[in-house]
């Protein structure tokens, strides 16, 4: 595979942050979209059954993959010339993982009670443990490469058939079935694009696994598979425990409130995966320069988190009503509750790519360990008592238990204070005004009073000079179409 140019690192970052966060917003309002319109057709019921369908799979989805993609991505970003072969062992390695998932989920299933039809769908569901294993993978190449974009036309492309299906199921009056057939399809989509891409761009995948190079993938990839584990585990299993200790509604109202949730992060997700390879080089660099540039991103994540905090609390009775309709109003109070995660999300997701860039992802995996045991045994205390509100108290806690291991950990290791900016500490001033504003005009119509309050937030950073020179500099280079570095 050969190397791909290079350009300036702060204006890859900023390209790759652009394409990856462009995508992530038309993708996340499209699949908003379609959430919302399976949810009013389906109902509270159906939606609660689907949901654990999904996050049932998602879960296995994470383990096959076994950490090998943010191994390539680490690895690639390195040396691009082993892309091809890190691709090759790694579908190999996926395969086998697959069919192990899959007898596991046969093994497993009929002792959950769960339906006959929520059986059926969750055998036929299984297929996208091959599909998805094969186009995270390339994906990951892609991520190496710097090549986000190809990411974000597959991401839309795939999003944009998902709404189309969803329209489809609802103007024929299909059944859940249906539903779960199509997003089957729409995954081997997926996956023979971004093969297409790859085939057209990079040529042939190298098979060739041996046992001392399967050996050393797995030891290599085994934290980072972990940590992925965890973290499924972590975000996805309130619902399934919810699925197996309450009725299917509540389900429904606390994957409503949590799809909400979903959306909200695309910016950590689309930023922080733009960083990761230019953080992965920085370390081997200048270690100065690596700790200050995951510095800007936890400042700029927080600056953006918190006023989306406020302005969906606020709004919360309104935005579900309209979204969801009247059978959902019981996700109101979890949707309050959990939209407080998005700031500590947001701030987590540089924290843990410096981890991640470091080598220090047995260290995030073990983080990862003891807070995902402090939210099964909230829990397995919260739910039986407290129903989805429980699961919903124990999602925030653990998200603020995570934050101060992550930063202990840099802080002992590097003994460097991830230091609050100029930016975020103008950035209260125009965050309390805007909730003043908010919640004076509450009554007033929704998509005006949250463009207004955008509009005001950026305004009096922008009059207090929050945003420094250089990173007005950095947004404005990641418009540019072409830098004088570019091929």
């Amino acid at each position: 595979m050969l190397n791909q140019p290079k350009e300036r690192p702060a204006v890859t970052v900023a390209k790759n942050s652009v394409y990856i966060i462009g995508a992530q917003i038309l993708c996340k309002v499209l699949t908003f979209f379609f959430y919302i319109i399976i949810a009013r057709y389906f109902g509270d019921e159906a939606l609660g059954k689907y949901a654990f369908i999904l996050n049932l799979i998602g879960m296995f989805i994470i383990t096959t993959n076994f950490g090998l993609d943010n191994l390539i991505v680490r690895n690639v970003a390195v040396n691009h010339s082993d892309g091809s072969i890190y691709l090759g062992d790694t579908l190999i390695i996926k395969f086998f993982m697959a069919v192990l998932a899959i007898i596991t989920l046969h093994t497993i299933m009929p002792i959950t009670g769960k339906s006959p039809e929520v059986l059926r769908l969750v055998y036929f569901y299984s297929i996208v443990l091959f599909t998805e294993g094969i186009s995270t993978a390339i994906e990951a190449i892609f991520n190496a490469f710097e090549k986000l974009k190809y990411i974000a036309v597959i991401d839309i492309t795939v999003n944009v058939l998902k709404l189309g299906m969803g329209w489809l199921i609802i103007i024929n009056k299909l059944s859940l079935t249906h539903l779960v057939a199509g997003i089957t399809l729409l995954s081997g989509i997926r996956t023979l694009t971004a093969f297409a891409i790859y085939k057209y761009n990079y040529g042939n995948i190298v098979f060739n696994l041996k046992f001392d190079r399967l050996k050393q993938l797995l030891t290599s990839a085994y934290p980072f598979a972990f940590m992925g584990i965890i973290a499924v585990v972590y975000f996805r299993i309130d619902s399934i425990m919810l699925s197996l200790m309450k009725p299917d509604e509540q389900v429904g109202w606390y994957s409503a409130a949590f799809n909400i949730l979903a959306v909200l992060t695309f910016i950590s997700y689309g930023f922080s995966r733009a960083l990761f390879p230019l953080l992965s080089r920085l370390y081997r660099e200048s270690t100065h320069a690596f700790l200050k540039a995951g510095e800007r991103s936890f400042n700029f994540l927080i600056v953006i988190g918190l006023p989306i905090s406020l302005c969906i609390s606020l709004l919360a009775d309104k935005i579900i009503l309209l979204i969801y309709g009247n059978d959902f109003v019981n996700a109101i109070p979890a949707l309050r509750l959990l939209v407080w995660t998005v700031p500590l999300i947001y701030m987590n997701a540089p924290l843990l790519r410096i981890l991640y860039s470091s080598g220090l992802q047995k260290v995030a995996m073990s983080i990862g360990f003891l807070t995902m045991l402090f939210n099964l045994t909230l829990n397995f205390l919260l739910i039986p008592a407290y129903g989805y509100m429980g699961a919903s108290f124990s999602t925030l806690l653990s998200e603020i238990i995570t934050f101060f291991l992550y930063y202990i950990v840099i802080y002992r290791r590097f003994s460097y204070a991830i230091k609050i900016s100029a930016m975020t500490l103008k950035a209260p001033i125009a965050f309390g005004v805007m909730g003043v504003f908010m919640y004076y005009f509450r009554d007033y119509n929704l998509f005006l009073l949250i463009s207004l309050s955008a509009i005001l937030y950026l305004s009096l950073l922008y009059l207090t000079k929050a945003f420094q020179q250089q990173d007005l500099l950095l947004i404005k280079s990641a418009f540019l179409k072409r830098h004088k570095n570019n091929p």
